[in-house]
């Protein structure tokens, strides 16, 4: 079994996503084991995004920082919709040039999608609801969010 199940790059060398590590089905099964945080650095990855509803420990988050990787924990609830602000939050983590992203929920759909369909409208992209499910949102809440920041932004997305 894949360490980080689901990994690729959407953005080579500069944003990735997955699911959690070692993820069994539950957000409370993410597991930043030394293994994990190897993957991370073998792969030049060097900020982490979780929306996983669990943060991960002190001394995890510690062990990642010794190896020079960021961590942000925006919880949020499995098939529901990070807020705008947790949105931008993240974008503003991934904004430096200089981070390798990687950004994980539980199984790496519903969440880390509505999180790599924000980043590409708040970097101008205008999204179809066809470009939201290639991106792997799965509920409406998570569209809605999507539509609700697309408006704030000018980039109005097509109806259905």
């Amino acid at each position: 079994m894949a360490i980080f199940s689901r990994f690729e790059w959407v953005i080579s060398k500069r944003l990735a996503r997955s699911s959690a590590p070692h993820y069994t089905g539950r957000d409370e099964s993410q597991n930043m084991d030394n293994d994990a945080i190897q993957f991370l650095v073998d792969n030049g990855i060097n900020n982490v995004i979780s929306m996983n509803q669990i943060s991960l420990t002190d001394d995890v988050i510690e062990r990642m920082q010794e190896r020079g990787i960021s961590y942000l924990n925006l919880p949020v609830e499995d098939y529901t919709a990070p807020t705008i602000r947790q949105l931008r939050e993240a974008y503003d983590s991934y904004l430096p040039a200089q981070r390798t992203t990687l950004v994980y929920c539980g199984y790496g759909h519903g969440r880390t999608g509505t999180v790599i369909a924000a980043f590409m409208l708040l970097s101008g992209n205008q999204l179809t609801r066809d470009d939201y499910h290639n991106f792997h949102v799965e509920e409406k809440v998570q569209e809605d969010v999507l539509d609700e920041l697309a408006k704030e932004l000018g980039l109005l997305v097509p109806p259905p």
